[in-house]
Parts: structure tokens; C-alpha cells; sequence
């Protein structure tokens, strides 16, 4: 059964001498947290690149489709205080099974073939009205757990933000999806399937 892994904590610290992973326009380190439930157990922390156009409205915005991790302020002692940074608990074995441009990075591993069965099946339970993708996560005692993913919306209006490439966005994710064996012939896909952007293994902003 799905659950949500709540942060309960309210300080950490964080190891910025390096991060541990890095993509086009975010960078992610790690560290601990201090105070709180989880006071002990390793934290990671994602923030901008310094000077990408996206960080305001991806903190407004974006965060509605990852809205059980938390935004937390560097300390006026830091370095970069007053900087906001997303804070999440740290997964071992972190792994990435799709993108927002459908590209899928292991078409043959089971883990990654539910996957993106569960992105097909978000479009087909929505009524066509969203796709969840850019899947990523790890394996933990409780199971899979999925952190930090898109929402692409058919508004049109690019409603979960700088991530959601909207209609052209869902038209490229199917227009690259392959059904798997976890994937029911009844469920639904869009009329059309087009590509409208590259295929990118990071996750694509606009």
C-alpha cells in the first residue's frame, strides 16, 4: 500500500564541500538532520545553480508536486544564508527510471518497467489529465520509494510549474513509452503522440 515518508525534522546540517549528485540546473549534497524525529538520519539538500531563471517559481510553484518534502533557509551563520534549498530524506541505492521527455533508463529491469507502467496508468487514472513521471528513488524497508517527480497537466497553463511541459510534454512522453508487461491494454493514451522535445536524461525545464 502507497504511504508517505514524512521529514519530521526541523534543522540539519549539511556537507557542502562537494555535492554527492549534480544535474543541469540543481546540485545535491548531503548531510544530517539535528533536531527533531529524525534527528541522526541522513538528509539530502537540492538547490539552484547559481543564476537559473527557474529557482523563483519552481519554490511557488514546482513544489505542489513535492509538497511532502520540505523548503528550508540557510541560518544567517551559513554562507548561504537565506537561500532556500529543498530537504528530503536521504535514499540509499538512489536510482532514476524515466524523465519528463520519456526517456527510460533500464527497459529491462522489473523495478523500471513498473515504473513506467505507473506513469502510464497516472494518464489513464486521471482521465487523460496528468502524467507523473520523472520517477526516481530507491529501495527502502518499506518498499520503493519515489522522491522528487513531475506532474505534467493538460491545462495548458503549466499548472505544477517549470517542470510540467504540459500537452506537448504528455504528447512526447507517450510518443516514447513502451507499454510493459505491468502495463492493462484498457487503460488510456493520448490521440496524438508527437515529439516536441529532445530526449533528455535530466529533467527538462521551460
Amino acid at each position: 500500500m502507497a504511504s508517505l515518508r514524512r521529514n519530521n525534522a526541523t534543522r540539519g546540517t549539511i556537507d557542502t564541500s562537494r555535492p554527492i549528485g549534480e544535474g543541469a540546473f540543481r546540485v545535491v549534497y548531503k548531510g544530517h538532520y539535528t533536531k527533531g524525529e529524525r534527528e541522526g538520519q541522513p538528509l539530502v539538500a537540492k538547490w539552484f545553480k547559481t543564476g537559473v531563471v527557474f529557482e523563483s517559481r519552481f519554490y511557488s510553484e514546482d513544489i505542489r508536486a513535492v509538497d511532502k518534502a520540505q523548503v528550508w533557509t540557510f541560518v544567517e551563520s551559513s554562507e548561504r544564508a537565506g537561500q532556500k534549498h529543498l530537504v528530503e530524506p536521504y535514499i540509499e541505492d538512489f536510482c532514476k527510471f524515466n524523465s519528463n521527455t520519456g526517456v527510460v533508463f533500464d527497459q529491462h529491469d522489473a523495478w523500471s518497467q513498473a515504473m513506467q507502467a505507473l506513469s502510464h496508468y497516472s494518464y489513464h487514472a486521471s482521465g487523460g489529465s496528468y502524467v507523473l513521471c520523472d520517477l526516481q528513488g530507491g529501495m527502502t524497508d518499506e518498499g520503493m520509494t519515489l522522491t522528487d517527480p513531475v506532474i505534467l497537466s493538460r491545462s495548458g497553463t503549466r499548472a505544477y510549474g517549470a517542470t510540467d511541459l504540459s500537452l506537448d510534454g504528455i504528447s512526447t512522453f507517450f510518443a516514447r513509452h513502451r507499454c510493459t508487461k505491468f502495463c492493462q491494454s484498457h487503460w488510456q493514451q493520448p490521440r496524438h503522440q508527437a515529439i516536441y522535445f529532445p530526449a533528455a536524461r535530466g529533467t527538462t525545464f521551460m
